[in-house]
C-alpha cells in the first residue's frame, strides 16, 4: 500500500471516529435518556424536591454556598443539618428512575383509583431546571412485585408504569430522616479556641491550640493534657439526636434561657464559631428522676438528644490540665536519691545501677519492685493545684526530695529533682502535698498522702530476698529439685 492510500484510509477511520463520537453516541445517549423519568437529571439540574407523604409534606432546596460549593437546605428551615449523603442517594435513585414498563394507554383504566394513584401514599415533586416533573407512588401489584408509578412529565404528559419499590421506599420517608442525627462534626485539627461556660456562676474555662498544642488559658495559664481535650470533643460528636424541634420561640419551656453549660468552639479558618447550649430536664424529682438533654445550636431548632445530663459535658479546669508533670525516660535512670525530711543528718535512700543490676544503698536490689518505684516516680500525677501561685520559701522545709541522674544514649548525663513540700488543703477537698520540680516553681501541684507512701517505700522492701522462697506446705519436692 502507497502513501496516498494510507492517507486516504486514515482519513476515512478519522471520519468515522467523528460521526461515531459527535452523531451516534449523542444520538444513542439521548435515546437512552428518553427512557429516564428525569431527562435533563444527568446534567445536574435537579433543584428542588418535594416529598408528600401520608403524614407530612416537606421540600429540599439546592443551594450555593459561600464557597460555591452547593448543599441541599430544607426549605424554610435553613439552619436544620441535613444528612447529605441520604439526599444524594434519592436524587441517585431519581435519576435511575426509567419508565421502561409503561401501561399501554389501550389497556389502561380510565378509574385511577384502581392502580391506587387517586390517593398516592407518596408524591415526589421534582424540579429540574425550570421545569417539574411529579411522581405519584400507588399500591403494589403483589403478583408482580412491583408498584405502579404515575408520572407527570414537565409538558403535562401522563404515563402509568410498573416500578421497583427503591424510590417508593425513599419516597415515603420523613422528615427527620434525612436530618443528620450526630449534629456535631468537626475535626480536632480545626478548632483554635474552645470556651466552656456555666451561665449560673459565670465560671469558664477557654483553651487555645496553636501549632497542634493546646494551652489553657483561662482561669489560669497552664499546659493541657491533649487526651482529654480529645476525649471532650469526642463527647461531644457522640451526641445523637433522638428528637427535633423546630420554629421554638419559647426557649425557657427547654430552659435553654438559662443553659447548664454554654460551648464555643472557635475554629482557625474561616467558618463561624460554633455555638451550643445544653441544659437538662427532669420529668419528676428525686434521684430516679429521667433527664433529657436539649441541645440549640443557635437557630429556632432544639434537639433533643439520647443523653442524660448536662454532666456528660461539664469540665472543671482540673479535667484539662496536665497532670503528669515530672515524666522520665525510666530506661535512662541510672541513679536516684531519696531523702525524707529537711534535716541535714537525714539518710538518703540510694538506688544506684552497677554493671547492670541495682544497688540499693550498695546492697543488692530486687530489679521487679525497684523498676516499679522508678516507673512510679515516672508516673506520678497531680491531684489538684493549687489556687494561688506558690513561692520557693514554701519549699524549705520539704517532706521529700527525689533526685534522679539519666544518662541518655548519648552517654549524656543529666540531673532532675522532685520537691514534695508541706501538708496543705486540696482545692477539691482533702488533704495533700505541694510537689515541684526544682527551677520550676511556677508550675507547682499537689500530690495525695498515698502517692506520697508509694515514692517513699523503706530500704528492706526494695532489696533482694537472702534466702530462697519456702516450698508450699504440703510439698515434697525439694526445692533444688524444682529447679
Amino acid at each position: 500500500m502507497n502513501l496516498k492510500n494510507t492517507l486516504f484510509m486514515a482519513l476515512v477511520l478519522a471520519v468515522m471516529a467523528v460521526f461515531i463520537f459527535r452523531v451516534e453516541i449523542p444520538e444513542g445517549e439521548r435515546k437512552e435518556r428518553e427512557s429516564f423519568v428525569l431527562k435533563m437529571a444527568p446534567d445536574d439540574k435537579v433543584s428542588f424536591i418535594k416529598i408528600v407523604g401520608e403524614k407530612e409534606s416537606f421540600a429540599f432546596r439546592k443551594v450555593q454556598k459561600e464557597a460555591g460549593t452547593d448543599t441541599w437546605q430544607l426549605d424554610g428551615l435553613a439552619d436544620a443539618q441535613l444528612d447529605q449523603s441520604a439526599i444524594t442517594t434519592m436524587v441517585k435513585g431519581l435519576q435511575d428512575f426509567k419508565n421502561d414498563s409503561p401501561i399501554a394507554q389501550s389497556d389502561l383504566a380510565k378509574d385511577l383509583t384502581v392502580y391506587g394513584l387517586s390517593s398516592p401514599l407518596a408524591t415526589i415533586e421534582v424540579g429540574e431546571g425550570d421545569a417539574k416533573v411529579i411522581i405519584r407512588f400507588g399500591k403494589s401489584n403483589d403478583f408482580i412485585g412491583k408498584r405502579y408509578v404515575q408520572s407527570v412529565s414537565a409538558d403535562g404528559t401522563s404515563q402509568v408504569i410498573l416500578a421497583d419499590d427503591v424510590l417508593f421506599e425513599a419516597a415515603k420517608k420523613q422528615k427527620n430522616d434525612f436530618r443528620e442525627k450526630n449534629p456535631i462534626q468537626f475535626p480536632d485539627f480545626s478548632v483554635s479556641r474552645l470556651t466552656l461556660e456555666n451561665p449560673k456562676d459565670k465560671k469558664r474555662i477557654v483553651l487555645t491550640q496553636e501549632q497542634s498544642k493546646w494551652q489553657m488559658i483561662e482561669p489560669v495559664a497552664a499546659p493541657v493534657d491533649e487526651s482529654a481535650v480529645s476525649a471532650f470533643f469526642r463527647d461531644l460528636r457522640g451526641l445523637k439526636a433522638a428528637e427535633f424541634i423546630d420554629n421554638v420561640s419559647d426557649r425557657a419551656a427547654y430552659q435553654l434561657d438559662a443553659p447548664g453549660l454554654q460551648i464555643e468552639i472557635g475554629f482557625s479558618a474561616d467558618k463561624k464559631p460554633l455555638l451550643l447550649a445544653v441544659s437538662d430536664v427532669a420529668s419528676s424529682e428525686g434521684e430516679n428522676a429521667k433527664h433529657a438533654l436539649y441541645l440549640s445550636l443557635g437557630g429556632t431548632t432544639v434537639i433533643k438528644t439520647t443523653e442524660g445530663r448536662v454532666l456528660t459535658l461539664s469540665r472543671t479546669p482540673l479535667d484539662f490540665r496536665t497532670k503528669k508533670l515530672f515524666q522520665l525516660d525510666v530506661d535512662a535512670i541510672t541513679k536516684l536519691s531519696v531523702t525524707e525530711g529537711a534535716s541535714a543528718s537525714s539518710t538518703p535512700l540510694v538506688l544506684e545501677q552497677q554493671n547492670g543490676t541495682w544497688k540499693v544503698n550498695g546492697k543488692e536490689g530486687d530489679i521487679v519492685f525497684i523498676r516499679q518505684l522508678l516507673s512510679d516516680l515516672s508516673e506520678i500525677e497531680a491531684v489538684d493545684f493549687p489556687v494561688e501561685a506558690v513561692k520557693e520559701q514554701e519549699f524549705q522545709n520539704p517532706v521529700a526530695q527525689f533526685q534522679v541522674l539519666l544518662k541518655d544514649k548519648a552517654g549524656k548525663e543529666s540531673t532532675r529533682e522532685l520537691i514534695v513540700g508541706s501538708e496543705v488543703k486540696v482545692p477539691s477537698g482533702g488533704k495533700g502535698y505541694l510537689a515541684v520540680e526544682k527551677g520550676n516553681f511556677q508550675a507547682a501541684f499537689i500530690i495525695s498522702q498515698a502517692t506520697l507512701e508509694k515514692l517513699t517505700p523503706r530500704e528492706e522492701a526494695l532489696l533482694k530476698p537472702s534466702t530462697p522462697p519456702q516450698p508450699l506446705e504440703g510439698s515434697t519436692t525439694p526445692v533444688a529439685a524444682q529447679q
